[in-house]
């Protein structure tokens, strides 16, 4: 992986997991604890993707995208 973002850095190469697959990959499980820990209640997931809802670099709405 480093040398992967390295060549992201040095030579505008793409990247194979961009921050928005991360999120859709880190948030469920984060909200997936918390759901536990508040007896399995569902939450909504975000979506952090910008769109005609969200701009670029503003935060999603709660509930926004909920899986």
């Amino acid at each position: 992986m480093q040398v992967a973002f390295r060549d992201a850095v040095l030579y505008g190469k793409p990247l194979e997991f961009d921050v928005y697959q991360a999120m859709d990959t880190a948030a469920p499980a984060i909200l997936a604890a918390e759901s536990i820990a508040q007896e399995s209640r569902p939450l909504p997931v975000p979506d952090f993707r910008p769109g005609q809802q969200r701009a670029v670099g503003q935060w999603p709405a709660v509930g926004a995208g909920a899986a």
